[in-house]
């Protein structure tokens, strides 16, 4: 059912789906477990890397250390003539290059049901680009 799913993750069957906010925030009960995961941004059809847990305060707060995500030189795009500009068919295998951005001040989040309505936390980094949009 499309009611159970909101935002990226996970991957199923070749679409990338996520379990309802609640669901998420039971599966993280203490934000010291955080510590060396990643938090990403699930924008509507776009994932962005947001950066690596790197530290915890209070019960529910997260620092986190901004990240960028680089095409890898090695993915070529297989693109089909058509739509505005052209089909990408192979945007589902895209390679994603990450480094800390030393630059950057670490970032402070709350982990509550309003975070998980836009952001996501996994084990590796994760970026995403809809091509086809």
């Amino acid at each position: 059912m499309m009611n159970d799913y909101v935002g990226v993750a996970e991957t199923q069957n070749g679409v990338v789906i996520r379990p309802k906010t609640r669901e998420r925030l039971n599966q993280y009960p203490d934000n010291r477990s955080l510590v060396g995961k990643y938090v990403s941004e699930f924008l509507w059809s776009d994932v962005k890397i947001v950066g690596r847990i790197i530290d915890h305060f209070g019960q529910t707060g997260i620092i986190v250390q901004p990240m960028e995500a680089n095409p890898n030189p090695n993915f070529k795009l297989d693109v089909t003539p058509g739509g505005f500009a052209g089909h990408v068919n192979n945007q589902h295998e895209q390679e994603w290059l990450f480094e800390d951005n030393e630059t950057e001040e670490p970032i402070r989040f709350r982990v509550n049901l309003s975070f998980f309505k836009w952001y996501g936390i996994t084990d590796e980094p994760y970026h995403y680009y809809d091509f086809n949009f």
